[in-house]
């Protein structure tokens, strides 16, 4: 075996016990130096999300583009034309932050009376914002289950990229149709678009993600941190933090990954003879000494990782509650019966933690992944349910985590992505949506540009843009220049961004930057 293939197989064992090691790059001389701390963190809704019901066409009129079309095209999903704008700016507290009523009383149950199905709860229609300086021209909205994604919207610090997807270069209805188009492999198989939507390349399945990769090139950046660049919050294989040389590190709801399964019933002292140093053979002895480094490490960051709840003292959620990662969101509050509303508030939150715990180290860049719902987003039945649950799951795990980091200063710091393998379609299937293609995609955070991006699809069955006349949108913006924007604001360079994102030379360069962050 060579030298480098034991080293990366040592790793991801030792990733796979526990919390994972960090080893010292052989070449950091291409890691440049940062005089900041810069956080992204990655929510990936597994099944593929209906970006279509998230972010809803609003426009009026009887063009392809706007809300008639829609409800012609989604039929009993539709989710009705009742614009609660109005009702969620009455919920705006001095202090600038919404506060809701619990219960029956929410806006979104008052709305429809009946929460068991959302698309009778109407959305959030957005113009100009709350200063007046926003882009969307009530164009979309956003669906009600989300006021707080609502609210950071009409505040300017939500951009919404319309019809975003896994593409390899620009592609046409008439390219698919002539059979011209280079289409992404596997389209619409959830692993496979998985894999492209981690490693932005379409033509072949990689093992190794954009982040990954990053980190490699950047394998330097956070010193010799036993935290490293990259955390996964939710899974110990998130390809989109793998790279040549870089293993995530791995975190659970309740802090880092213990050696249970590995020690049994060995005494610690035993484990530690079978570690030792002294064999002769340097690959053993390697091996060994990657794993002990994180084995003395357990208590260390066990002990951070309770000394640190206290950056949630003194915050509230936006039905006044006090934050605390035990403390999840009750159903009844929220108006959903025995739906796990509050379930998926603990990741955000841990990653509020490692932010502060990676800044007070002096660490410098931090990629962050949570994966949500476990494939609970495809949605091919019972959307009117799942789905809607879903998106207030997501509404108020991320109003958790941008309070926290607004209560320490940090928004403009972290930058939060939504992701997903595809979209789904248009078109119904009875009480669900199948897969599909584009989808609407959603970044939030204090360094980001509100505002609508990317082109608006056409909402028509049969339309300019869709492949197959059931609604499955072509899209018009690729994952790799989402991931490009993303990478610029983060502070890699052009030559780096071409090395790992090698589709986005296919397309023009003057929209390889989307636009949506701050420079």
């Amino acid at each position: 075996m060579k030298r480098r293939d034991f080293i990366k197989l040592s790793i991801v064992a030792t990733a796979n016990l526990m919390i994972p090691a960090t080893v010292k790059a052989d070449d950091e001389s291409s890691t440049p130096e940062f005089n900041d701390y810069k956080a992204i963190i990655i929510l990936y809704l597994n099944g593929g999300n209906d970006g279509v019901n998230t972010f809803i066409p609003s426009a009026d009129g009887d063009d392809e583009y706007g809300y008639n079309a829609y409800a012609n095209s989604r039929g009993g999903l539709a989710v009705v034309k009742n614009d609660l704008t109005d009702k969620l700016k009455e919920t705006i507290q001095a202090d600038g932050r919404i506060l809701l009523k619990s219960g029956d009383e929410n806006i979104y149950v008052t709305a429809s009376n009946r929460i068991e199905d959302y698309t009778q709860a109407g959305f959030y229609i957005h113009d100009k914002g709350y200063n007046g300086d926003l882009n969307f021209n009530k164009q979309i909205a956003t669906h009600s289950f989300m006021p707080e994604i609502a609210h950071y919207v009409n505040k300017g610090e939500v951009a919404i990229i319309q019809n975003i997807g896994n593409l390899i270069e620009p592609t046409t209805r008439e390219d698919i149709l002539n059979n011209r188009a280079n289409l992404p492999l596997f389209l619409m198989a959830h692993d496979h678009q998985g894999t492209i939507t981690a490693t932005a390349d379409g033509k072949n399945l990689r093992e190794l993600g954009v982040f990954g990769r990053l980190a490699d090139e950047w394998s330097g950046v956070n010193g010799d941190s036993i935290y490293g660049m990259n955390v996964s919050l939710t899974s110990n294989r998130p390809r989109i933090l793998y790279g040549y040389k870089t293993v995530p590190s791995v975190f659970t709801r309740n802090g880092i990954k213990k050696m249970i399964t590995a020690l049994h019933d060995w005494s610690y002292s035993k484990f530690y003879k079978l570690g030792s140093y002294e064999r002769e053979d340097d690959y053993k002895r390697y091996f060994n000494k990657v794993h002990m480094h994180s084995i003395e490490l357990v208590e260390t960051v066990t002990n951070e990782w309770s000394d640190y709840d206290k950056i949630y003292e003194g915050i509230t959620d936006s039905y006044g509650n006090e934050i605390n990662p035990k403390n999840k969101t009750k159903d009844e509050i929220a108006g959903f019966a025995h739906a796990g509303i509050g379930d998926w508030e603990g990741y955000a939150l841990n990653a509020a933690k490692l932010i502060k715990i990676g800044i007070d180290r002096g660490l410098k860049r931090q990629v962050f992944y949570m994966s949500l719902s476990f494939s609970g987003f495809d949605t091919h039945a019972e959307q009117s349910r799942v789905h809607g649950e879903n998106l207030r799951r997501i509404s108020l795990a991320i109003d958790k985590l941008q309070r926290v980091l607004e209560a320490h200063g940090l928004t403009n710091n972290v930058t939060t992505i939504l992701t997903s393998e595809f979209g789904r379609s248009v078109g119904v299937n009875g009480d669900g949506s199948d897969h599909a293609w584009g989808s609407n995609l959603f970044v939030i955070g204090g360094a980001v540009k509100g505002g609508l991006y990317g082109k608006r699809p056409s909402m028509k069955l049969g339309g300019e843009d869709d492949m197959n006349n059931k609604g499955r949108l072509i899209p018009t913006t690729s994952m790799s220049q989402y991931y490009n924007t993303l990478m610029e604001w983060f502070g890699a360079d052009e030559a780096t961004r071409l090395k790992i994102l090698t589709e986005l030379k296919n397309f023009d360069k003057d929209s390889w930057n989307i636009g949506f962050m701050k420079t």
